[in-house]
């Protein structure tokens, strides 16, 4: 067991967690989570919107993110306009709209990204 939190310990102090915040083309501000490593130089970006349509990504270590952002990948996980936990509101703006909101939202996030 101390060799596997050695191990998790020195692969976590090798990544960077931002959240940040992007408005789509109606003023709705959503949030996203960017994992990156900290190595300097060019990653590509992993975009990676959660399933549902009604769930949400929090900042809770997940092996597969990890995995990814050991490999060389920025991981970007968006929390679409219809993630729970922003309100009514929000999560019923995505009735109707799979497919093309939660698209443009995660699209809006990798360009705010780039």
């Amino acid at each position: 067991p101390q060799f596997i939190l050695e191990e998790v310990s020195t692969i976590l102090s090798e990544q960077s967690w931002r959240t940040f915040y992007t408005s789509t083309k109606d003023g709705v501000e959503f949030e996203s989570i960017l994992i990156s490593p900290t190595k300097p130089g060019k990653h590509p970006l992993l975009a990676y919107p959660h399933g549902g349509p009604h769930s949400v990504f929090d900042s809770s270590y997940t092996s597969l993110f990890t995995y990814f952002v050991s490999l060389g990948f920025h991981v970007l996980l968006v929390n679409y306009r219809g993630s729970i936990g922003y309100g009514d509101d929000v999560l019923e703006s995505l009735i109707g709209k799979c497919g093309y909101q939660d698209v443009e939202d995660t699209i809006a996030a990798i360009d705010y990204f780039c």
